[in-house]
């Protein structure tokens, strides 16, 4: 994104509407914004209310998917909703495709050099590239000899997730390099990774709480090619039961109350919950998260 932005001249933030000039909505949330081309932010600046934990941020979500990116919560998009997040949290939005590269920080570290340790996350259901840039860091006008690049692609249609080599001036980046990809929106079975067109044996392991397959890939030389064949995309449905639970654990309500929520959620359609939610006379908040949670797919 930092190198569209200085050679392109695109802006890292930009308000809704620049994606959307057609759109109403896009104008009626001045708060929100886009980072880069794939978030979507809302910053929450109304007060915690004390009862339901939470504070509400009123915003829209642009035609497509979109994933929430800290708890893995899908969303339907083209709409008007209303978010509410605790003190601790913030509403970022992923949409469906992105290739998130970040620096794994497991082992902190201080350094600003090009990490050898990196998390990538995908967000399945869209066919998408993406291109990672890296410069050494000291170059104040790097030209086009001074990049290393390393091209990701996520092909649904081919039912595979590539990796491809580090090139360019690959003086700037590690020999080597350890990834964690996160594949969300996706469901247990396990994917066969490829380097070089042999098979590999990495560990997997799958996080239930965000639908989210997590790969773990050591020493990936700069030449080697890395092919994940991923298992045809299925659509994974947010899991309603344990965003509630986990929820009311934090709501400041009575015991009983929670109790009646629970046992409506588990004999109803999510329709008849919203109805028989309003019945119980709940904080307009508490009502409004478990109403998130509920439609939010």
């Amino acid at each position: 994104m930092n190198k569209q932005s200085h050679e392109e001249g695109e802006l890292l933030i930009q308000p809704m509407y620049y994606h959307s000039p057609n759109v109403n909505e896009a104008y009626s949330v001045p708060n929100q914004y886009y980072f880069g081309r794939d978030f979507i932010v809302c910053p929450i600046t109304t007060k915690l209310d004390e009862i339901s934990q939470t504070s509400k941020f009123s915003g829209w979500l642009p035609d497509g998917v979109w994933y929430d990116y800290f708890t893995g919560r899908k969303y339907k998009g083209d709409r008007s909703l209303a978010f509410y997040r605790g003190i601790e949290e913030i509403p970022v939005l992923v949409k469906r495709g992105s290739i998130i590269p970040l620096t794994n920080l497991n082992d902190f570290s201080n350094s600003v050099g090009n990490p050898d340790k990196m998390i990538i996350n995908i967000y399945r259901g869209r066919d998408n590239t993406f291109m990672l840039w890296e410069d050494d860091g000291i170059s104040d006008e790097p030209k086009k000899e001074d990049w290393a690049y390393t091209n990701f692609e996520l092909s649904e249609s081919d039912n595979v997730f590539r990796i491809g080599q580090t090139k360019g001036n690959i003086k700037s980046v590690p020999i080597s390099r350890d990834f964690q990809l996160r594949f969300y929106g996706t469901d247990k079975k396990n994917m066969t990774i490829n380097k070089n067109s042999s098979p590999i044996v990495c560990e997997q392991r799958y996080d239930t709480s965000k639908n989210c397959l997590i790969v773990e890939i050591s020493d990936k030389k700069l030449n080697d090619e890395l092919i994940i064949e991923i298992n045809p995309f299925e659509e994974v449905e947010n899991n309603i039961q344990k965003d509630v639970h986990e929820y009311l654990n934090k709501a400041q309500i009575e015991y009983d109350k929670k109790l009646q929520i629970l046992k409506i959620l588990e004999h109803n359609t999510p329709e008849n919950v919203i109805s028989s939610l309003h019945a119980l006379n709940l904080n307009t908040n508490v009502i409004g998260t478990l109403v998130e949670i509920l439609t939010a797919w």
